[in-house]
């Protein structure tokens, strides 16, 4: 159980570090330089290589293949939670 939570929290971190680096990204004011996602990468691969540890490697593929894709289309959806500074002036 510990080793599935390592993996989401490894996949989480792989795609805030991957969206960060976007220049199209809108969590933060600057991207992040891209090098972070060279990092992105293996943290992604060492968390799927991490859950073929603890499960069959089929179900390791397809466990860190549906986290990829969850934190992905979820990620961008972050930043309508952030206040802008259109709405803190009303």
């Amino acid at each position: 159980m510990l080793i599935l939570s390592l993996t989401m929290l490894l996949v989480g971190i792989a795609v805030l570090l991957c969206y960060g680096s976007n220049k199209h990204q809108r969590l933060w004011r600057k991207p992040l330089a891209p090098v972070w996602r060279k990092l992105a990468l293996a943290l992604a691969v060492f968390a799927c290589c991490s859950a073929a540890w603890q499960l069959s490697h089929a179900a390791a593929v397809f466990f860190c293949l549906l986290l990829l894709m969850l934190w992905l289309m979820l990620l961008p959806f972050a930043t309508l939670l952030r206040r802008s500074t259109v709405d803190e002036k009303h």
